[in-house]
Formats: structure tokens, sequence, C-alpha cells
């Protein structure tokens, strides 16, 4: 039995780096490789992640403290789940399929957490791993990303997926946009804010410095420009901030540290300018520019208010899980695309996903989904404060401005795969640093009573 967990640990262990690899690289195999298979490889990721939750499953046993787990995340999750998976039921639904895709968009993700919890992975030896695989993740999506932004916009290197000039990616002045190797923008842009973050942890967390880590990040900072969006310069800078103010506030960094982190941000910040500068021209120029594009700089509000505009059109139990979603069209045969909500909703524009959400579960589920998240802020601040293991707080630390983002914007139930993977992915990291506060707590009361 040892022989078969053990096996079935490294076996999960594979799985879950298959899973990395293609939640990075899918999109370039979609593009470039094999075009014309591009939504099976699309699925492909999830496979695997269905694989190894399954290979969990059947090869462990279980007992009551696997379900050990905080009731601040334990109680909501359960809560808003429920009710999503209930909401294959409304009558409204244009079809069964509709409904469990909506059920993947909203919950497959979560056997992230799953596997991490329950597939024998500790917080250290997680963080080690990612540290080791680092380098395979970022520095080649970033040359792509150097290569797109300097290629001609019709280059065969900026075809989002199905290609040709309609999919061409948008221009900031002369420069091209890029998608690296994501399907379209917005994945990269998840991309960005994700792994400049683990960087940061990962430096963070060695006693010693390690250069690799450093040209990692540099490479990523350098790259944040050439995908042309503000809202990652914005969303980063403000979780660089709560990351590091957070360590500070438990101990983690002294003034020294904190002066040493912030003149190197800068001074790689600095680098990526003097290296390319006209891409970073063209980025600041769409910031001076917002504010005379009608309707752009709103977006930084209606991306959470959005969700008031429906709760009247949606009621409190809204129309189903999936109603709303971007493949629902597609799954659904002799009706117009989203005809099965009121007649002139589209017009009102439900592209945020706070909009969606009280679509598809009314304002019960959107104050469900909203009160998760929430809870898992609560859930961050705590284990920050009050857990002394240094990848504990590191952990807390870089969950805490995850959470207080989705809080805001939305876990990625209608974001690229990227998006709800990462989101999955700093719950898992929240939850590890919570179990290894209790066992730490555990042992600390079995010294005092020996």
């Amino acid at each position: 039995m040892y022989m078969k967990f053990k096996y079935s640990r490294h076996c999960t262990i594979w799985l879950m780096l298959i899973f990395l690899a293609l939640l990075i690289y899918d999109g370039a195999l979609r593009k470039w490789a094999f075009p014309d298979y591009e939504r099976y490889i699309y699925l492909l990721k999830d496979v695997v992640l269905l694989a190894a939750s399954s290979l969990i499953v059947i090869s462990r046993k279980w007992s009551k403290e696997d379900l050990e787990l905080p009731k601040l995340f334990l109680v909501p999750f359960l809560l808003y789940s429920f009710y999503a998976v209930v909401q294959t039921a409304n009558p409204s639904l244009p079809s069964f399929l509709v409904g469990l895709w909506g059920i993947k968009n909203h919950l497959f993700y979560s056997l992230i957490v799953f596997v991490m919890l329950f597939g024998s992975f500790q917080l250290n030896s997680s963080l080690e791993g990612l540290q080791k695989v680092l380098p395979w993740m970022v520095i080649p999506v970033c040359l792509i990303a150097f290569f797109q932004t300097t290629a001609p916009a019709d280059s065969w290197l900026n075809d989002p997926v199905r290609g040709g000039q309609l999919y061409v990616s948008s221009m900031i002045n002369n420069w091209t946009r890029t998608s690296a190797t994501f399907s379209y923008i917005t994945g990269f842009s998840f991309y960005l804010i994700a792994f400049v973050l683990t960087s940061i942890l990962l430096i963070l967390r060695g006693k010693s410095k390690n250069w690799i880590l450093v040209i990692c990040l540099m490479f990523l900072l350098a790259a944040v420009p050439t995908n042309g969006s503000r809202s990652v310069i914005v969303v980063l800078g403000f979780s660089i901030l709560l990351l590091i103010g957070g360590l500070a506030a438990c101990g983690f960094l002294k003034i020294t540290q904190l002066t040493r982190i912030a003149i190197g941000i800068a001074v790689a910040v600095i680098l990526s300018y003097i290296a390319l500068p006209d891409v970073w021209g063209a980025l600041i120029n769409r910031f001076l520019t917002s504010s005379v594009v009608p309707g752009d700089s709103i977006r930084y509000w209606t991306i959470f208010t959005n969700a008031f505009v429906f709760f009247d059109v949606a009621g409190l139990f809204g129309f189903g899980v999936g109603a709303a979603s971007q493949a629902a069209p597609f799954l659904v045969s002799d009706l117009d695309p989203y005809s099965w909500l009121p007649t002139g909703i589209a017009a009102l524009g439900f592209e945020e996903e706070s909009g969606r959400l009280v679509l598809e579960l009314g304002v019960l589920g959107w104050g469900l989904g909203l009160s998760f998240r929430i809870a898992l802020v609560l859930l961050s601040i705590k284990i920050l404060l009050t857990t002394r293991d240094r990848d504990g707080q590191l952990a807390a630390a870089m969950a805490l401005p995850i959470m207080l983002y989705a809080a805001y914007v939305g876990h990625g139930i209608f974001a690229p795969p990227m998006g709800s993977a990462f989101f999955w992915f700093g719950v898992g990291l929240l939850l590890l640093a919570s179990r290894t506060r209790t066992d730490h707590s555990s042992s600390t009361r079995g010294s005092k009573f020996i």
C-alpha cells in the first residue's frame, strides 16, 4: 500500500507539472503547432488536472482529519459551490449542457486546491519545486513576447487562435500588443501578474540571493509593457505594495530589507525602460489618452459596479449557471446567441465578470460568491498576522493581493484559464499555510506538555 501511494504521489507531481506547462504553453500549440486541433488542445490541460485529482481519490486512505480545514474557507466555499451546482436545474437555461459548462467555469479549477491539499504536498516542498521550474516557465515566454512586439502586426507570431487578419493583435502606437504563448492578450496579462508576484515571493524566500530568480524577475518586468495593458501596471503596483506591506506587518521584513527591495524593483523598471523605451512610451501614451476615450477609464469602477446594473433584470436567482458564458451560444443549437436572456440585455453590456455572475446566479449567488472571496481576504490577514512559519507568512502575504483583487473583480470565472488557475493556486497556498500553522501550534503545545 505504501508503494502504491508513493507511486501515485510522484505521478500526481508529474501530472501537475504537465498541467502547469499546458496552462502556459497550450496557446502556442494552438496557434502555431496544431491550429486544426486547437479546441482539443484547449481541453487537454483540464483532462490532466482531472486525472491528477482522480489519482488521489483512488489511491489514498481518507480520514476525518482530511476535512479539518479553516471554517472561514470551508463554509462559504461549500455554500457557493452547492448553490452553483443547484443552478444547473434553473428552468431558464437553454440546455443542461450549458449548465455543465457553467459548473466547469465556476468550480473546475478548485481541483488545484484539492490536489495541493490531499496530494501529500507540503508548503515548503511546493515552493522549492516551483523555484526549480520557474526559469522554464518565464524566460521562453518573455523572449517570445519581445519578438512579437517588434514583429509586424500581420506576422505569424502575432496571430491569436484561428489566425488571419481578423484576429491580429490591437496596436499601441506602432508597436504590437503581445499575447506571448497565450491565445489572446488577456491570458498573457494574468500570466505577468501571477509570475511577477511568484518571482518576488521566491526571491524573498531565499536566505541568499538566487540570481536565476532575479533574472526571471528582470525578464518579466521587461515584458510587462509589451502586453500594452494598463491594468497590469496598476494591479501589479498595488499587489507588490500589499505583498511587501504584509510581510513588513508580520515582521518578516525589516526597514533595511524594504529599502533594498524598493531600490531593486526601481532599478529593474528603469533598466526595462532603457531596453524598450518606445514600448514603454506607447504604454504611457495609453495612460495619458485614456481620459479622452469614452468609457475607457471608467472600467476601473464598472468592473465591480456592473453587477448592480443587472440586479432587477436577474432577480434573486438569475438565469442559471453558464447562461452568460462566452461558450454558451456554441452549446445551443437552433437558438440565437443569448436569446434565453431578456430581450435587449446585450445592449446593457455584460463584459465584466460581476455582471455575468449576477445574470447567471442572481443577486443571491453574487452575494455568496462575494462573501466567499471576502472570507478568503480575512483568512489571508489572519494567517499572515498569526503564523510564525516563514513559508506560511510568504504564502499568506502573496495570497492577500490575490484575494483582494478577486473580491473586487471576481475570481476568474469568465477570464482565461490562467486567471482562474492563479486564483485557486493562491487559495491552495493559503490553506497549506493554514495547515502548516496548525501543525506548528500542535507541536508547540506538545513540547510544552512534555
